[in-house]
C-alpha cells in the first residue's frame, strides 16, 4: 500500500496566498503517489521485481487515485498496467473552486486569508480537527485533485480519450449492486435528483433520467428502481465509458462484473460497494469487508481463489482469464466481453444491453 497525504495536507491550494513556490501543492497527494511510482522504479528489482512491468491498483478512492496516475504527468512511463474497481469518475476542483475551499478552510482555523503564512505554525492536529469541523453534511467536500495546469492537467478517461494509455493494459469492473451499501437505513421511495446524483448536472437532466428509468422498469418498486439507477450512474457507466475508450485507442481493457451476494451477512446487502476486496485478497474471513459484508457461506474459498488467479494473471502481464482457466477477452465496441464473477465465474456478452443503452447520448458530469 502506498501512503499519501489527506485533507488540507494533500489538497488545499496556497499558492495564491504564501507565493509562486506553493505552486502545485494542491496536488500533493497525487505527487505522493507519483514519487511512490519513482521508488518502485529505482529499487523494485532488488526484491525481485521487474520495473518494466509495475501494476497499479485501487478501490473506490483509491480507483479515483488509479486514474488520476493515468493523467499525471509525473507518472508517465512509471506502471504499465491498472486494475480499477469500482470506479467513479475522478472528482476535481477547478484553480478557482479550490481558492474558495482554501477560504473556508482559513475560516475554520480561525487565520484572517491577509495572515495566511499562520498556516505554517499551525500543528497538523489542528488541521485534522479543523477538517472534521467541516466534515457536516450542509458543508461540501473540500478535499479533490486540482486542474492547475501544472501538476495536473488532466483525468484518466481525458487520458485515455488523448490516446495516452494505448501501451497500458486496464482491468476495470463494478459491483452488481454497489449503491446498496450506501442505501442502508436510507428512505427509498423517492426518485433521486440531481444533488444525488453525482454525475448529473441539471435537475432537468435527472428528471429525463428519472422518466426513462420508470418507463423501462415499471416491474421495480420506486426502491429497487432508484438504487439500480443510482449503481449505474455512480459505478456502470463511468467503467464502461472508460473500457469504450481505451478500445477506442486501441489499447487493452478487460472488464468485470462482480455479483456474487450473500446469504447470511451482517448487513442487509447484495453485491455492495467493497464486497469484491476481500475476494481479490483472500481476506473474507480477517478484514472487516469480509466480516461484515461476506457472512460464512462455504462458497467464498472458491470465488476468492480464482479472482485472486485471475488478478495475479493479469499483474504478471497475462489476460485475467488464464487464471479462471475459462476465455475471458479484451472487451470491444463489437462484442463487450464482460466477466461475470459469482460463485461459478461466467462470460456474458453485453451484459444488461437494454439499459445500457437507455445511457446512449447522455454526457455525465467529469466526461
Amino acid at each position: 500500500n502506498v501512503t499519501y497525504r489527506l485533507g488540507s495536507l494533500g489538497f488545499l491550494k496556497v499558492d495564491h496566498l504564501l507565493g509562486a513556490e506553493y505552486a502545485g501543492a494542491e496536488n500533493n497527494a497525487l505527487m505522493d503517489n507519483a514519487a511512490a511510482l519513482d521508488w518502485v522504479q529505482a529499487e523494485i528489482a532488488a526484491f525481485g521485481g521487474d520495473p518494466d512491468r509495475v501494476t497499479i491498483a485501487g478501490e473506490s478512492a483509491g480507483a479515483k487515485n488509479t486514474c488520476s496516475m493515468l493523467g499525471l504527468g509525473a507518472a508517465h512511463g512509471t506502471f504499465h498496467a491498472a486494475i480499477v474497481q469500482s470506479v467513479r469518475y475522478e472528482s476535481t476542483f477547478t484553480p478557482e473552486e479550490a481558492e474558495a475551499n482554501t477560504a473556508t478552510m482559513l475560516t475554520a482555523l480561525g487565520i484572517d486569508p491577509g495572515s495566511a503564512e499562520e498556516l505554517l505554525t499551525r500543528d497538523a492536529a489542528e488541521l485534522i480537527a479543523a477538517e472534521k469541523a467541516l466534515a457536516a453534511p450542509e458543508v461540501p467536500f473540500l478535499w479533490c485533485p486540482v486542474n492547475d495546469g501544472i501538476v495536473f492537467e488532466r483525468t484518466g478517461l481525458d487520458a485515455i480519450r488523448e490516446g495516452r494509455t494505448k501501451d497500458i493494459r486496464l482491468l476495470i469492473g463494478n459491483n452488481l449492486h454497489e449503491y446498496d451499501l450506501f442505501a442502508i437505513g436510507a428512505p427509498l421511495s423517492q426518485d433521486p435528483t440531481a444533488e444525488h446524483m453525482s454525475y448529473v448536472h441539471s435537475e432537468a437532466l435527472a428528471e429525463q433520467i428519472n422518466t426513462i428509468y420508470r418507463r423501462h422498469f415499471p416491474q421495480l418498486s420506486d426502491g429497487e428502481r432508484r438504487l439500480r439507477l443510482m449503481t449505474s450512474q455512480e459505478w456502470w457507466i463511468p467503467a464502461l465509458r472508460m473500457v469504450e475508450a481505451q478500445d477506442g485507442i486501441g489499447g487493452d481493457a478487460w472488464m468485470y462484473r462482480f455479483d456474487w451476494a450473500p446469504t447470511n451477512g451482517k448487513l442487509p446487502v447484495r453485491a455492495c460497494h467493497m464486497m469484491e476486496l476481500p475476494f481479490v485478497f483472500g481476506t473474507y474471513d480477517s478484514s472487516v469487508e469480509g466480516k461484515y459484508l461476506s457472512g460464512d457461506s462455504p462458497d467464498r474459498p472458491a470465488l476468492a481463489k480464482a479472482m485472486g488467479d485471475a488478478w495475479a494473471a493479469f499483474i504478471g502481464g497475462r489476460p485475467p482469464g488464464e487464471g479462471l482457466g475459462i476465455e475471458w477477452p479484451r472487451y470491444s465496441a463489437g462484442r463487450r466481453c464482460v466477466m461475470v464473477l459469482n460463485t461459478a465465474p461466467e462470460l456474458h456478452i453485453d451484459p444488461e444491453s437494454d439499459e445500457r443503452k437507455l445511457w446512449d447520448g447522455f454526457t455525465l458530469r467529469a466526461e
